[in-house]
């Protein structure tokens, strides 16, 4: 999945299972990150609630992006949840942000 805002520089969001980790493979959440702390610092302050469960950050570099490993097992609603919060928050690219995801 791919979520892009024009005009946004860090409004951008990727979501892709992570093939290269053992079964069952986890999910990949790389955004734009527009902050210069670590993401574990300033997400749960930014966002306004907790990283679901297992979630931890693979890879980040100050105001350009960050990477989040999502453990298989995470609900839909709560990936969903932890995109818009970023989009909305993190990324200010407007209140009419919308997510559905489904899997099997």
């Amino acid at each position: 999945m791919i979520c892009n805002a024009p005009g946004r520089d860090h409004g951008w969001v990727h979501l892709s299972i992570s093939h290269d980790r053992p079964a069952p493979p986890p999910w990949t959440l790389r955004f734009g990150y527009p902050s210069d702390e670590h993401p574990t610092q300033c997400l749960a302050g930014v966002i306004g609630f907790g990283l679901p469960d297992g979630v931890s950050v693979m890879e980040w570099k100050a105001e350009l992006y960050a990477a989040l490993l999502i453990p298989a097992e995470t609900h839909p609603e709560e990936i969903a949840r932890l995109i818009v919060a970023l989009m909305r928050q993190l990324q200010q690219v407007g209140p009419n942000v919308e997510v559905s995801l489904e899997y099997e």
